[in-house]
């Protein structure tokens, strides 16, 4: 599990890996009711290069709303299209949304009390069981960084944009964080 603090707001993020969801939008359920008055939102690992992806995405919701730009009309839903760079919902449940099956899955847990943050992410693992992957976002293989590439349809061209980053996974993470602050131009 990792920690953050962005703005007033506690932030856990916790992995799952082989996470079997039979029915996503039951289990986002469940979990958002066990979890109040803390929010949840629940995103495929698969789609999260890394926890800056997770930091920069929550940071532009905060800031989507701080300046009436927000797209959605709840923080959790605005953190989902943040973290998959659309502006469109349906679009960012295609790329980052859970779906029916076995994956790696990412719960942010959130709320700007500390310890409604620290309740609910122990009934996650009440429901869920300890966590089995918080290094889910902290090793990024080729891989995940080829998946990512073509889930968010980032050309070599673009890639090769980039080269002032010492490395790929750099350069792939500086322009996912351009494409999330676009979602705020564009509105």
């Amino acid at each position: 599990m990792d920690r953050l603090s962005i703005e007033n707001y506690t932030v856990y993020v916790l992995g799952f890996r082989d996470l079997y969801v039979e029915d996503p939008t039951s289990f986002i359920k469940i979990l958002r009711k066990a979890c109040e008055p803390a929010e949840v939102q629940v995103l495929r690992a698969d789609s999260i290069l890394n926890l800056e992806h997770i930091r920069f995405a929550f940071l532009y919701a905060l800031k989507s709303f701080e300046r009436s730009v927000n797209i959605a009309k709840t923080l959790t839903l605005e953190i989902l299209l943040k973290i998959a760079a659309e502006d469109q919902i349906d679009k960012a449940l295609a790329k980052s949304g859970l779906r029916k099956g076995l994956q790696d899955v990412v719960i942010i847990i959130f709320s700007e009390n500390r310890e409604y943050t620290e309740t609910a992410s122990g009934k996650v693992r009440e429901i869920l069981g300890e966590e089995s992957g918080s290094d889910i976002l902290e090793n990024v293989s080729d891989e995940k960084v080829k998946s990512i590439m073509d889930l968010f349809g980032i050309s070599e061209e673009r890639l090769k944009s980039e080269h002032m980053y010492p490395d790929m996974k750099a350069a792939i993470l500086n322009i996912l964080l351009e494409d999330i602050a676009l979602t705020v131009i564009r509105r």
